[in-house]
């Protein structure tokens, strides 16, 4: 009996061994096959959102006014979003899908004609090392095409940016058109007032754009050079020299609304590292979690196509039930109205619920 004992333990230990080889050779090659995904992959994997485009007759958009808006007429935005024609329809569809239709009129600026988006072909070489002549040909491409007449603020944004409108409309509410302004994410080196992070956006006023293209361009001034590598860092230079005066964008407690990060890296607390180039570079202290961003905040940098989706929805559409206690013989002529959508109400100011 023991030596049968003997001999049945060892046979199951060859076979554990032979079959411990066996998955560890197959394991790799059927996870390498998608059989297998970690947990945070194991329902939805990555598909690139991607989407056809229809050709149409317009390089800029002009959008209806959207009824009980008295800030629309009042507070004319034209956006302008900086693109690349590969990022056409993986990008540039998406913010036009989400954001961009509460601007009051817009284009995207590339170097291929698209009419569907709309975009402008402008006559510049692509590439990160070019965005300062993408800059330059795109503002005088809206100085000569008479935009300055037909609206009050010119937006700059990138195509990863995400903007809730209606709260910039209500920053520049009391803003004069008329005078040269600048805003956005307010950063410290190079430029003795600070100049404004181009991926989180800026806004210029339509004085100061005209007074960037017929003043700054043509100057000899090495402030309005381009002599620096970033494009931001370039428009910042140009700003402070022409007197350009800076818009800020704080709230009345201190908060920043234009954000070159993610809504996750900006909320946590910890979610910018101790040498984040973000710490040197911001011209006001950097604070963290919540309180890093304001309830009327206006710009993310860095929204992938999918967030654009997420951000719309939690922002416009998503509803909260009245704080008033359930009365079942409430009077429904008294009954507040708790459905109201802040999407057709850009009058008031959007609130982003942080906690």
């Amino acid at each position: 009996p023991m030596r049968n004992c003997l001999l049945l333990l060892g046979s199951c230990a060859v076979f554990f061994c032979l079959g411990s080889i066996i998955s560890l050779g197959l394991f790799p090659a059927w996870q390498q096959r998608n059989c297998w995904r970690p947990a945070s992959q194991a329902y939805l994997p990555h598909v690139e959102l991607q989407q056809p485009l229809q050709p149409g007759p317009q390089s800029v958009k002009k959008q209806p006014r959207p009824s009980g808006d008295p800030l629309w007429s009042r507070v004319r935005i034209f956006c302008w979003v900086v693109t690349s024609p590969e990022n056409h329809a993986s990008k540039a569809y998406h913010v036009k899908s989400t954001w961009l239709s509460r601007c009051n009129g817009y284009t995207f600026m590339s170097t291929v004609s698209d009419p569907s988006l709309p975009s402008v072909a402008l006559d510049v070489p692509e590439g990160r090392a070019n965005l300062w002549k993408k800059t330059t040909a795109a503002l005088s491409y809206l100085r000569r095409s008479g935009l300055l007449a037909k609206y009050d603020f010119f937006l700059k944004a990138d195509d990863d940016t995400y903007v809730v409108i209606d709260n910039l409309r209500s920053l520049l509410a009391d803003a004069d058109p008329d005078e040269p302004l600048y805003s956005g994410r307010r950063f410290r080196p190079f430029v003795r007032q600070g100049y404004m992070s181009g991926g989180a956006g800026y806004v210029l006023s339509r004085a100061a754009v005209r007074k960037f293209v017929d003043l700054g361009l043509p100057s000899r001034d090495s402030a309005c050079s381009g002599q620096f590598i970033s494009e931001d860092v370039n428009l910042g230079s140009c700003m402070n020299m022409l007197g350009v005066r800076v818009l800020n964008s704080l709230d009345s407690l201190g908060r920043e609304r234009f954000h070159p990060f993610q809504p996750e890296q900006h909320l946590p607390p910890g979610g910018i590292p101790p040498g984040n180039w973000l710490r040197r570079y911001n011209y006001y202290p950097l604070r963290e979690g919540p309180e890093c961003c304001s309830d009327t905040s206006i710009s993310f940098h860095y929204v992938t196509p999918r967030q654009m989706y997420v951000l719309d929805f939690l922002i416009y559409s998503l509803k909260r039930p009245s704080r008033e206690p359930h009365c079942s013989n409430r009077n429904s002529s008294m009954a507040p109205n708790s459905t109201h959508s802040t999407a057709d109400r850009s009058d008031e100011t959007v609130k982003l619920r942080w906690h």
